[in-house]
Formats: structure tokens, sequence, C-alpha cells
């Protein structure tokens, strides 16, 4: 990995040469020390400070590489958010591995092929079969689109980075692909494609998710005809962040801090039908005094409609349920999960996980769901309540659970 890292930065170091300190932001001449966030956007005044490689700092605190020009502005229009930070303070920060350019309307080429390729969500690549194909489904000015189009498309290495995926391939008369962002005809409504069917955004959503107007597809024929999925509308850490995972805020201190357990369940197949499926595992710290917890409030994040989860509970680190089992989440996406006669208690000092489960109705064959902490406000005790919000749980999938 240390050597492929190398590469990439010898790489970003040609790319982002070409013409990029012309509009990179003025350096300070003394830098603050730097600790770091989630979500920052940041370049060290030693490694490439000539040449401007930017990096992203995502939710487990590595720094990931844009390894071009063309992959960074397929995600930010602008260096506005740029933090320069010292070598020291870059060289105590681990590294992750590269950004990929964003799915949607952004296109890929490489160095040695005279293939395109749409970017699905997972940097999976999905190859567009000719020109005639390139036309029909991004117009006539398709190869504008290609990130780093100026330099003949991405070096070639770094197509180790994506996943060449034969199921999503494009010709004439495909559907366009899962994150592509697009307008019919004669329609100012935008639609984000995802699971293969549309969700249609609304300004907030497109605002909050970072969607840009150059990354819609216009004019899409109204015969390219999608399912109607869940509205799109509000950020989804799946569709707004460069690299997986949710970005949250800088921690806040409290008399009972949260944080996401060591061993939240992981991404499963849930089968429609099923009972007491594990979505979110969090552990909950008291400080100098006892707490009671009365409540957790959650969200709902996810392609599954509401009516498909009949019910959530929770239950400590004994297995023990505190409250009853919710039957339903409100049309803002959210379950109050009530308990103040039988509080979880947490002692001073210790620490209690709890976890969240769901049923789902037998009915439901599809879709995925995730539930989180939105805000500290979200545990309901008479606490000051600290942690890194918002803190999800990962996305399950819903899957036939008749299916032999």
């Amino acid at each position: 990995m240390k050597k492929f890292l190398t590469y990439s930065v010898v790489v970003a170091t040609i790319v982002w040469s070409l013409g990029i300190s012309a509009i990179m932001p003025a350096v300070a001449a003394t830098l603050a020390t730097y600790t770091p966030v989630a979500g920052d956007l940041v370049k060290s005044d030693g490694i490439g400070s000539a040449h401007g490689e930017v990096y992203y700092i995502a939710s487990d605190l590595k720094a990931y590489l844009f390894s071009t020009r063309g992959t960074y502005a397929s995600w930010y229009p602008d260096f506005s958010a740029l933090k320069h930070i010292r070598q020291a303070d870059f060289a105590n920060i681990s590294m992750g591995s590269n950004v990929t350019a964003r799915a949607g309307a952004n296109l890929v080429k490489f160095a040695n092929s005279n293939t395109y390729y749409a970017v699905a969500p997972g940097a999976k690549l999905c190859a567009i079969a000719n020109s005639a194909a390139a036309v029909a489904l991004y117009g006539a000015n398709y190869a504008t689109k290609i990130t780093d189009y100026v330099i003949g498309g991405l070096p070639s290495l770094l197509l180790s980075n994506y996943t060449i995926d034969s199921t999503c391939a494009l010709n004439a008369s495909s559907s366009l692909p899962n994150g592509t962002v697009f307008q019919y005809a004669g329609s100012a409504q935008t639609y984000y494609v995802q699971d293969g069917k549309k969700r249609a955004i609304s300004t907030d959503a497109f605002n909050a998710n970072m969607l840009r107007a150059n990354m819609i597809i216009t004019n899409v024929p109204t015969t390219m005809t999608y399912v109607d999925g869940l509205a799109l509308t509000s950020m989804e850490a799946a569709i707004a962040n460069p690299v997986s995972g949710t970005v949250a805020p800088p921690v806040t201190v409290g008399d009972l801090t949260v944080s996401l357990a060591a061993d939240n369940p992981a991404s499963v197949n849930i089968p429609g039908g099923s009972a007491f499926n594990p979505v979110l595992k969090v552990v909950l710290r008291a400080g100098a005094a006892d707490v009671n917890v009365t409540s957790i409030k959650l969200k709902k994040s996810g392609y599954i409609s509401n009516t498909n989860v009949t019910g959530i509970d929770v239950i400590d680190g004994t297995g023990k349920r505190h409250g009853n089992v919710a039957s339903s989440i409100n049309s803002d996406n959210e379950v109050n999960l009530l308990f103040s006669s039988d509080p979880i208690k947490v002692t001073a000092g210790n620490t209690v996980a709890v976890t969240i489960r769901v049923n789902i109705l037998k009915t439901a064959i599809s879709g995925t769901l995730q539930l989180g902490l939105a805000a500290a406000s979200s545990i309901g005790c008479s606490a000051t309540v600290g942690g890194s919000f918002p803190i999800w749980g990962n996305s399950m999938s819903i899957v036939d659970g008749t299916a032999d």
C-alpha cells in the first residue's frame, strides 16, 4: 500500500501541476497548529507545496488524496474551503487511499484506453459501448464531461482505484446509470438515479448534497422511464461525501458522551418478514455523575418506505429491552423511543452499549435502510450530551424473505 500511495503522489504531482498554482489561494506566512476534522480539505505547506495536492479528511480522520485536479473538480467547484496546514501536522495524519471521481454526469477515460466510462456510486465504472451510445446518453459534447479531459484522461495507474462493472455497461438504448442527476425534456424537476429508480430532488437536498447544475443531464427523453423512488429531501452521506462514511463535525464534550460502537453492525442483507435485526450500536459513557437515559430519537435514511419498517426497539448490553417496540416512523423520517419508566442507567465513569433493532414487513423485498442519531438532542436525559454527531449506522439492504 505504501508503494502504491507513493506512485499516486507522484501522479498527483504531475497532474496537479498543470496550471493549478494560478488558482490556488495564497499561503499564510504563519500557519496555526492543525487538528484533523472530518470533512476538511487540506494541503500541506511541505509535500507538493509547489503543485497543490489536496486531501480530504474523512470520518476516520485519515487524509484521502485527490489524485488529479479533474477528480477534485468533480466534487468541488473551487478552493474556497481549502486549509493550508503545516508539514509537521500533516505528517501526523494517517493516509487513506485515493478519492475517485464523483458518480453522475462526470465521465472518465484512462490514458491507455479509448473506452469512456460513466462513474457509478462505489467507484464502479460502466463502460460506454461507443460514441453513438455516449451521444445518446450524455449529448454531443459528452467528451467535455471527461475528468481531466485536457490531459487526455486519468493516468492508467489510477484504474486500480475503480472497479469495472460489466452489469452496468451502457449502449444507446440503456437507461442512465446509478448516481446520475437528470431532467426530462421540458421539465425543471431534477432526479437522482438510485437502484434503477428515480428520486425527485428538492432544492434543499440539491444544495445539501453538493450537487451542481453542470452535473445535470438535461433533455432526457420521456421514453426513458424509471419507477419512482423516495424523494431526496436532505443530505445523504453516500451521495455528498467524497469518501464513504458519515462526515461528522468536531466532538463536543458533555456529562454523557455518545459514540459509535467498535462492533457496530456491518452492512448485511435483511430479509422481509424478519424481526429484531441489529442496525445501529452506540456506546454511552457517563462522566463524574450517574446519568439516566429516558429516550432515543432516531433518524431514518435509505431507500425503503417507512411503512415497511414495522418495529424498532432498543436493548442494552445485557439484551434487556427498554420501552416498547415502536411501530411507525413519522413523516419527518423520525421515531422516538420512550422509556422514562425504565431508563438506561449509566453509572459515573462507566459505559453502556445500546443496540437498535428493526422489524421488516414481510412484503418488503428491496431497498436500503440506515438509522442514526442526528444530534445531541437525540438522546433524552438530564445531563449535557456530547459526541460527534450525526452518528449513523451502516446501510442495510432489504431482500426478499420468501426467496429460496
